[in-house]
């Protein structure tokens, strides 16, 4: 099972949210730890990692390397895994899509405004008739009416959404540079996410 976390626009949370997908399943299976692949060529789930402490997440960087031979070395990275979890870069068309060509599922964090929106919609298209996607709604203002409204754009698109959302607690934010969280609030935000993915790849 591959899935890849991925959008054209950058700054939306794709590497934490990579991150928090691949150590929750780790943590839920101990005996078959999650593989996360790094295609950003700035490193940013490998230095995540590096940066975190308490992170059990395997994390491999396949960086440097052309487009044309991504698609084969993210096979050869995922062979004999039971799940692998890849990081993409944003604006880097031809990265993304040879993580989406290799992929179950396609996860694409937006923010639940306008412009984050429509970049979100775009991803959907990129991997239209290859991979099946989800759009999680991230950094989401649950006391604001963010998230209804940005549902209904994307549902109006025939966009399918996850159920979850991930809301933008400061803590989410501080796990990148300190320490794995153990705030159960966000330990169940992040389980559940887990859970819907699994779903939709099944």
């Amino acid at each position: 099972m591959i899935i890849a976390v991925a959008a054209i626009k950058g700054g939306v949370g794709k590497t934490t949210m990579a991150m928090a997908l691949a150590e929750t399943l780790s943590r839920a299976r101990p005996d078959s730890p999650t593989l996360l692949l790094d295609l950003d060529p700035q490193g940013s789930a490998t230095g995540f990692a590096e940066r975190t402490e308490g992170l059990l997440t395997r994390v491999r960087p396949i960086v440097g390397r052309s487009a044309g031979q991504l698609s084969r070395l993210i096979r050869d990275a995922s062979a004999g895994e039971d799940v692998v979890v890849i990081d993409t870069p944003p604006g880097h068309i031809d990265i993304a899509d040879a993580a989406i060509g290799e992929s179950d599922l396609v996860l694409i964090p937006t923010e639940p405004y306008l412009d984050p929106l429509t970049q979100a919609l775009a991803t959907v298209e990129m991997a239209e008739g290859v991979a099946p996607t989800a759009i999680l709604l991230n950094m989401v203002n649950t006391s604001a009416n963010d998230s209804a409204a940005a549902r209904q754009v994307l549902t109006g698109a025939d966009a399918r959404v996850l159920d979850v959302e991930i809301p933008n607690w400061v803590a989410i934010a501080r796990i990148d540079g300190s320490r794995w969280t153990t705030d159960e609030r966000i330990l169940t935000v992040f389980s559940a996410l887990a859970e819907n993915v699994l779903a939709e790849v099944s």
